[in-house]
């Protein structure tokens, strides 16, 4: 069998649809598509007021100048799956400061946060790989919140978050695929519109010292995810029934086990947290061999040390396994067959 793939980009004949009627209307930067999948947006989180940006870090920074936050301290954990996040933070005119994680999932962890108690001004959580976080409990520190759902649209569907903001991402390795993207979904007007006031200046009639960015959406990513949108309940239905075939593999395995909450089968990520270095060590070189394709998920913000030891422990101990709508039965089969045999070895 040839190597399987940690991700994959699935395409669709819809995506290619919009994107062509699209074209043939000549609505490449500016169209009808932007507010069709706004309007998507709007009723899937349950939020008023949807802006869309060309990029998950156009759209975190935008939200962070949209509530007014300059020269703030801005709360993040300590492990992050990509730089996006910090460099959104001093982008915003703010700076990032860190927090421990939780070792159950991995998210920025609740306890953490209250011993920073006056060491931050704002709070920004990711949903690391479709588990949610603790919002209601980040919103009791009466500081602004902001809920990085890049990777849990799935997980947030038709629920409603107390958070003050909810950011997403439509880059191609992401759920929603929109060529590349980002949303920033508000319940106040005024933190709308000045996220419009931002992201683009089609409204500005003079010079003043307002700064604005040309961060919009084109027409082209939004038809481009409508596209995938009318997919959604194919990738949700063979990701439920991937994951819970993995969750039966591990459910008693004395190595590893799944990070997140078992009844969570809404992941973008398959995240395995090991007993031990050595032992992910040995799984991933194994893999590797197999063909299967593995990948430490975490990088250090910051350096993890004796200040966040959950941190360390996770950044140490994680991997994820191929977790995307192109697998196959047959390449499922292989899968569990030759994971089976690699945990047998660890023991």
């Amino acid at each position: 069998m040839n190597s399987i793939p940690r991700i994959t980009v699935p395409v669709f004949k819809e995506q290619q649809h919009h994107v062509n009627l699209a074209i043939q209307r000549g609505e490449l930067v500016v169209g009808r598509d932007l507010d069709g999948f706004k309007t998507e947006l709007r009723n899937t989180f349950q939020r008023q007021y949807v802006a869309l940006s060309n990029s998950g870090h156009s759209a975190l920074m935008a939200s962070l100048r949209a509530m007014g936050l300059n020269g703030k301290r801005i709360l993040l954990p300590a492990l992050s799956t990509c730089f996006a996040i910090t460099n959104a933070i001093k982008s915003s005119g703010n700076f990032p400061v860190y927090g421990d994680l939780e070792l159950s999932t991995g998210n920025l962890d609740v306890t953490a946060v209250a011993k920073l108690r006056y060491n931050f001004d704002a709070i920004l959580s990711p949903n690391y790989f479709g588990i949610a976080s603790d919002i209601e409990s980040f919103k009791s520190f009466d500081v602004p919140v902001i809920e990085d759902a890049c990777q849990s649209y799935l997980t947030s569907m038709g629920k409603e978050s107390s958070a003050d903001a909810q950011v997403f991402s439509f880059y191609p390795t992401k759920i929603l695929n929109a060529i590349d993207g980002g949303a920033s979904l508000v319940k106040q007007e005024s933190i709308y519109q000045e996220l419009k006031n931002i992201t683009y200046y089609d409204h500005q009639e003079a010079v003043d010292d307002e700064t604005r960015y040309n961060i919009r959406m084109p027409n082209l990513h939004a038809a481009f995810g409508l596209g995938t949108m009318a997919n959604l309940d194919k990738i949700i239905l063979r990701n439920s029934k991937i994951i819970e075939i993995y969750d039966d593999l591990f459910a008693n395995c004395q190595v590893a086990s799944r990070l997140g909450p078992l009844s969570n089968k809404t992941l973008s990520r398959y995240v395995l947290r090991f007993n031990s270095i050595v032992k992910r060590e040995l799984f991933m070189n194994k893999c590797l061999k197999a063909g299967i394709g593995v990948s430490k998920e975490f990088m250090a913000l910051v350096k993890p040390g004796n200040s966040y030891p959950n941190a360390s422990r996770i950044l140490d101990t994680t991997c994820s396994i191929p977790l995307h709508y192109q697998l196959t039965d047959n390449i499922l089969d292989y899968l569990m067959t030759t994971l089976n045999q690699i945990i047998k070895e660890l023991v």
